[in-house]
């Protein structure tokens, strides 16, 4: 195939010239005539598919239009950061990507990272729409991270980033697998499709390391060749001797490639201890040496991403909340939990969450029981209806939660969560994290869970 001047599989993007690539979509006949009339060239479109391409423009057909795209999207964008990196998993990627920005950092090192909250680097920050962008883009951001000197590049692999291979003829020098657990079963159906999804950055692409949670069922099936390191209470090479809350954190007992250290981190929750030391292991499998990180450091310095367990502030009456992204039955029982240790009786644990419409209604149940089992004060409220009935998705949701209280404004809920706290009391808003919208129909409102909390501990 010839070189044209631009490449790009969104339409607005066009320059005169370009070779525009029509990914199968609704609206896709409309794409493509926005992208003619910018000036594109030539089109790719889907072997089959009932589309027509203006006079003057070349069709080109593709029997895998989304193999075709990431190969293209490696010849007009061939440079990356010298080292990358990427972890797959159901919880703890965007944490993950994050300490091992924040490592590098501690190293000296330029490095940035691509995923849920976008792109973060010291030079640009773009705010994206996937946890896995579309190739195309994300090869744009790398060839423009690399251009910047950045050195070091850490990835997240979405199931369906991995399977709609947006993240084809990216070479790797590690790549991690953190857990696996119910989530996005709308699309994959059942747990072994979710799982082959994920495994294929195993087996389909280029890496030296691979970094395991020995702890993980999953992950302990995951066929990975090269050089392993495996984490966790049941690691080989870095392993989880002792875990214990304390009032400002948690003191974690490691064994280091076979150093024991006692150490300290302000990080709330075991399940952060984790994501720390996955991502210890995929910055060990970017070529850097393992003597040389200064871990009593990296453990007292690293702090939450947004959203992420993250500590908002406390009451006039001196209780916590937290704001956090769980919104699958494991990763709220698992913020439950982890919160739970630091609960010094007779304070209580609330809860507020709702369930996304649109999406896997299994869990809705599922989490119900599980917030009701765990917590003391539950507040069933609205996430992202979507398109679907919110009155609907809240009621499979309090089918499962006697006693909860239900509040289908979120500000409102928030606002009476706030008000109900006492002394030593924990709140978790959990579900949405770092989002600053709310999606109602098919329109995206602004909300902040943080800014709201924010608003009532003046």
């Amino acid at each position: 195939m010839k070189k044209y001047a631009h490449l790009t599989d969104n339409s607005r993007d066009v320059m005169p010239g370009g070779l525009f690539i029509s990914m199968p979509a609704a609206g896709a006949q409309q794409y493509i005539d926005d992208a003619a009339l910018r000036g594109a060239s030539a089109v790719i479109l889907p072997m089959g598919a009932e589309l027509s391409v203006p006079a003057g423009v070349e069709s080109i057909y593709s029997a895998n239009i989304a193999v075709d795209a990431a190969r293209l999207a490696a010849e007009y964008y061939p440079r990356t950061p010298p080292h990358v990196c990427a972890i797959t998993g159901t919880k703890g990627k965007t944490s993950i990507v994050s300490f091992i920005v924040q490592i590098l950092k501690i190293l000296g090192k330029s490095a940035a990272s691509i995923g849920t909250l976008g792109v973060v680097s010291d030079k640009f920050n773009i705010v994206g729409e996937n946890t896995t962008s579309r190739i195309i883009q994300t090869r744009q951001w790398m060839e423009r991270l690399a251009a910047d000197g950045v050195e070091y590049l850490a990835l997240e692999a979405s199931s369906h980033g991995i399977e709609q291979r947006r993240l084809e003829f990216i070479k790797f020098d590690a790549v991690g697998f953190s857990n696996l657990s119910r989530d996005h079963l709308d699309y994959h159906k059942t747990m072994d499709d979710y799982f082959a999804a994920k495994a294929r950055l195993f087996t389909d692409f280029e890496y030296h390391t691979a970094v395991i949670n020995a702890d993980d069922e999953w992950a302990m099936q995951i066929p990975a060749r090269g050089h392993v390191i495996h984490v966790g209470r049941n690691g080989k090479d870095i392993k989880i001797l002792d875990i214990k809350p304390t009032h400002d954190g948690q003191t974690v007992e490691l064994e280091y490639f076979g150093t024991r250290q006692t150490l300290k981190t302000p990080l709330i929750g075991e399940f952060q201890v984790y994501n720390l030391i996955m991502a210890l292991g995929l910055v060990i499998g970017m070529r850097i040496n393992a003597n040389a990180l200064p871990i009593p450091q990296i453990f007292s310095k690293l702090r939450a991403p947004a959203g992420r367990a993250e500590f908002i502030g406390k009451t006039k009456t001196g209780a916590a909340v937290y704001v956090d992204y769980a919104h699958t039955p494991a990763s709220l029982e698992q913020i439950i939990t982890s919160l739970r240790a630091h609960i010094v009786p007779p304070a209580t644990l609330h809860v507020v969450f709702g369930c996304g419409g649109d999406r896997d209604a299994g869990k809705r149940p599922m989490m119900g029981e599980i917030a009701s089992r765990l917590a003391d004060v539950v507040i069933v409220t609205d996430d992202n209806p979507r398109t679907e009935d919110a009155a609907l998705v809240r009621a499979q949701i309090m089918a499962r939660a006697p006693g909860a209280t239900e509040i289908a404004d979120r500000a409102a809920a928030i606002r009476a969560a706030i008000a109900g706290l006492r002394d030593g009391d924990i709140l978790i808003i959990a579900g949405k994290g770092h989002e600053d919208y709310q999606i109602i129909g098919k329109t995206k409102h602004h909300f902040s869970d943080a800014e709201e909390v924010r608003k009532w501990l003046v």
